[in-house]
């Protein structure tokens, strides 16, 4: 799926859903692999698909807490608002507190949400934590709504020095 994150982050989503199908061949019930089709079909513009398979992969693991940001940014996509924010639980906090990728998916949740201090609090703790991918971060359409603070241009600055 390493391959597949990477034609994502490039907007290449057919060339990641070709990724995902080989890696599903072997592993076809995966669920980070399901999760990741999941997200790419968000990018892609299927909210919808996107939802109901994120759905499906929290039923059959209801511990897999790294899964509830991705459903939430569709939920807040679909205007499920408080749904949304539902899925942004303390078990989803404490992850987010050490893993790069899903503080990242959380502050992606807070901006659609309008939660501009708390979407920031997440994109620091996620580039604190290693990401440094500032691609993503300038070009992300989760974080629209945020390039026009200062703080963003702070985190940019930050992340281009590391």
């Amino acid at each position: 799926y390493n391959r597949a994150l990477i034609f994502l982050y490039k907007g290449k989503f057919e060339d990641a859903q070709r990724e995902l199908d080989r890696a599903a061949s072997v592993e076809p019930n995966n669920p980070l692999l399901r999760m990741f089709r999941g997200v790419t079909m968000y990018y892609a513009g299927q909210v919808d698909e996107a939802t109901n398979l994120l759905s499906e992969v929290l039923v059959q693991n209801p511990n897999l807490n790294g899964v509830r940001p991705f459903l939430a940014m569709c939920l807040s996509a679909q205007g499920e608002h408080q749904a949304a924010r539902a899925e942004l639980n303390e078990d989803v906090k404490r992850n987010a507190a050490v893993d790069p990728d899903i503080a990242y998916a959380l502050a992606s949740v807070y901006a659609l949400e309008g939660a501009r201090d708390e979407a920031f609090e997440w994109l620091q703790r996620s580039a604190a934590l290693g990401n440094e991918n500032k691609p993503l971060f300038e070009h992300d359409p989760n974080l629209k709504a945020l390039r026009d603070d200062v703080r963003f241009g702070e985190l940019i600055r930050r992340i281009t020095r590391a």
